[in-house]
This record gives C-alpha cells, sequence and structure tokens, in this order.
C-alpha cells in the first residue's frame, strides 16, 4: 500500500514553468503583521500587464473600468464591488472577496460570467494562467480568515 501511494505522489505531472507558482510555497502571499493585502504573484501581474491593458480602453493605468496593471493592484481588487454599469447590480460582484464568497475577477474569466463579457475579449486564458489568478484570489481570502 505504501507503495503504491509513494508511486502516485510521483506521478502529478509537470509543468512548463513551475517557479510562477512559488509564490504558494513560500507563505509570500500571506498577510503581514499589519495586516496587508498579500501582493499578487509575478505570474499574474505580467499576464495582466500583456492580456489586460491593450489600450487605455480596456483595463491599463487611466481605464474607464477598472486598472488591472497599475502598481497596487490588489488595492484596487481585494474587497472592491465592481463599478461596471453591468456588474454593480450583479450578486457576489466582489472582484477579490476575503469573505471566501465567489470572485467577481475569476467569474469573468467562465464561459458565462455572471455580468457583461467573459474576459479577456477574444481567446480564453490558459489553464496555467486560470490557476494563478485563481491561486492568489484562493491566498487572500485564506490570509483573511475566508473559505
Amino acid at each position: 500500500m505504501l507503495v503504491i501511494i509513494v508511486g502516485c505522489w510521483g506521478c502529478a505531472g509537470d509543468l512548463e514553468d513551475p517557479e510562477r507558482f512559488d509564490f504558494l510555497l513560500d507563505g509570500a502571499t500571506m498577510m503581514n503583521a499589519q495586516g496587508e493585502i498579500p501582493k499578487p504573484p509575478e505570474c499574474m501581474t505580467t499576464l495582466l500587464a500583456a492580456k489586460c491593458s491593450t489600450s487605455t480602453a480596456c483595463h491599463g493605468a487611466g481605464a474607464l473600468q477598472i486598472d488591472l496593471v497599475s502598481a497596487g493592484v490588489e488595492t484596487r481588487l481585494v474587497d472592491k464591488s465592481s463599478t461596471s454599469e453591468l456588474c454593480k447590480s450583479t450578486a457576489n460582484n466582489v472582484y477579490v472577496p476575503t469573505d471566501g464568497s465567489p470572485s467577481l475577477l475569476l467569474r469573468k474569466l467562465e464561459m458565462q460570467p455572471p455580468c457583461g463579457l467573459r474576459m479577456p475579449i477574444g481567446l480564453p486564458l490558459e489553464d496555467a494562467d486560470t490557476m494563478c489568478i485563481s491561486a492568489w484570489v484562493k491566498a487572500v481570502a485564506d490570509a483573511s480568515g475566508g473559505n
């Protein structure tokens, strides 16, 4: 039995770029003693800059909607509700809630988001990119006591 368990442990597969997820192992995303919001990992900030800021009309600095690329993005996402006319009346419209409720940021990546268009417009994110964002959202909720 032990041989089977140990054998299966090594069969999880390989990630193309496992360093992107190191933040999950080192506790860097946990809130510090001052209660600061966990910083998004590099895999997320790089992704947001590449996919979400093609123009200021999208999610760049000075965007009409939420700015996803300027420094301090976590302060604009964590426990902040959407102000978009399409999403502000949607239930659970908080981008990254700390109470464990559904994240609008993650729900906007789904095939059928609860409001507005699926993001990013065009091709959906690759699984590894979605995992990166999802892991950060979970880390924020865990660090805040949410589930």
